[in-house]
């Protein structure tokens, strides 16, 4: 498991460079995930089911209009969040954004993929959440196909399947 990334954050905190993950917030975007603006953003795009969200602390920001997915470091604290927007007007809004700059690392999304004996790599979270509300053991870096295999030792004595999207990107990957 890598602690440089732990420590960089960590430093990057005290120093003023970056925030941490207001605790509180997440916990209030993930509470609004029950509500139907909440579903209505991925409804009819997205076959996510709400079991799965709810199981990966998935939630929702009313503000920003964006699914809220929490990123944890190897020793499973909070590091950061990504915020997608699954249906965007035009391709000039970012499908995805972190929450905090500056402490952006290639993280293992979802945390529990550590702990599973097989996982499919796929190319970006909301396949990962497509995988899983399927039943599969789905896992993908937080930097998606340019860099889609995560930091850390997360592979060792796992059967890993790789699937990335049939896309010059993931071909690429």
């Amino acid at each position: 498991k890598p602690s440089w990334s732990k420590t960089e954050r960590e430093l990057k905190i005290q120093v003023g460079l970056a925030n941490p993950v207001d605790k509180m917030w997440l916990q209030r975007c993930q509470e609004a995930m029950d509500e139907d603006d909440a579903r209505n953003s991925f409804r009819g795009v997205k076959p996510w089911s709400v079991d799965v969200l709810r199981q990966l602390g998935i939630g929702w920001d009313a503000q920003r209009r964006r699914i809220v997915m929490p990123v944890y470091d190897s020793d499973g604290e909070v590091a950061n969040t990504r915020l997608y927007k699954p249906n965007r007007p035009d391709a000039t809004i970012p499908k995805f954004m972190w929450s905090q700059t500056n402490i952006g690392c290639n993280y293992l999304f979802p945390y529990c993929a550590w702990q599973e004996s097989w996982i499919i790599l796929m190319e970006g979270e909301p396949d990962v959440l497509t995988l899983r509300s399927f039943g599969y053991n789905a896992a993908c870096g937080t930097h998606g196909s340019g860099n889609p295999v995560p930091e850390g030792m997360w592979w060792y004595g796992k059967t890993v399947f790789v699937w990335m999207d049939c896309d010059t990107a993931g071909e690429k990957a």
